[in-house]
């Protein structure tokens, strides 16, 4: 059975030949909830130059949303 993790010597890894052959990669990241937010923030904070978030919404944040209701703002619950 291989592991799945990285060597630490990326010298002998196959990805990263070919990146530096070919420069950064495109990466789309898909929807704008919390977890793809954080997915584009921590490719842009490791180098990566070209990502791009796509959402379906009209409005980022995915289940996570605030509705204003005169002064009172509540969180809007989504069950699953």
């Amino acid at each position: 059975m291989q592991s799945c993790e990285s060597s630490g010597d990326s010298a002998d890894d196959p990805l990263s030949r070919g990146l530096r052959r070919r420069g950064q990669p495109r990466v789309v990241v898909i929807g704008a909830g919390l977890a793809g937010l954080a997915a584009a923030r921590a490719l842009l904070e490791q180098g990566f130059t070209d990502v791009t978030v796509l959402e379906a919404s009209s409005h980022i944040g995915g289940r996570v949303q605030s509705v204003r209701l005169g002064s009172l703002v509540t969180t809007r619950r989504h069950h699953l």
